[in-house]
């Protein structure tokens, strides 16, 4: 099925009770059944594009979060507490990527603005 609203690497609109859970409170969300358990805003817009369950994981680095490694599914009861709870690990080794790749980026821009620096 090909999502109109969702599609890889998109962003849902940051709402403050989406938020709370498993971004800020840096804990995963389970939700089996999305038609019965709407409990964020974003969810109707699951809903809408035929999805029906789903399983959230914060990207935590050095006690911060960063995102969210979102997997989402049209068949009901798609994730358990094993899923969620492997994806938080997985998420884990997402957040080092990132953080890595994110200081190597910080580094290559101190070392062009010395080489710069130094050529004057």
């Amino acid at each position: 099925m090909l999502l109109r609203t969702f599609e890889p690497g998109s962003n849902l609109a940051e709402t403050r009770a989406s938020r709370h859970g498993f971004f800020d409170q840096q804990r995963p969300a389970l939700c089996h059944d999305i038609q019965k358990e709407q409990r964020y805003p974003n969810d109707r817009h699951l809903v809408a594009e035929g999805l029906n369950s789903y399983c959230v994981a914060p990207l935590i680095i050095g006690g911060r979060s960063i995102g969210t490694l979102n997997l989402a599914s049209e068949k009901t009861n798609q994730y358990s507490e094993a899923d969620a709870e492997f994806l938080c690990e997985l998420g884990s080794q997402v957040a080092l990527a990132v953080s890595n790749m994110t200081s190597f980026e910080e580094i290559a821009a101190l070392n062009n603005k010395v080489e710069y620096t130094a050529q004057r």
